[in-house]
């Protein structure tokens, strides 16, 4: 997507790090968690930040 300016640019940037941040830290927290529910959803939250860090990607 072409349209974008550098400081939108810069804005899906920070968003894709915060959201690979978080999968990564969720990630982590599942591999932690003995409770099957909480690691389940751990695991879904993950999932999803790194699919939307790559929907955002994909604008760049």
């Amino acid at each position: 997507m072409s349209d974008l300016n550098q400081v939108e640019i810069n804005a899906i940037r920070e968003c894709v790090s915060g959201f690979i941040t978080n999968s990564s830290k969720l990630s982590s927290y599942s591999n932690k968690v003995n409770e099957p529910e909480l690691k389940e959803m751990f695991k879904n939250a993950s999932f999803k930040a790194e699919q939307m860090a790559q929907k955002l990607i994909q604008l760049l």
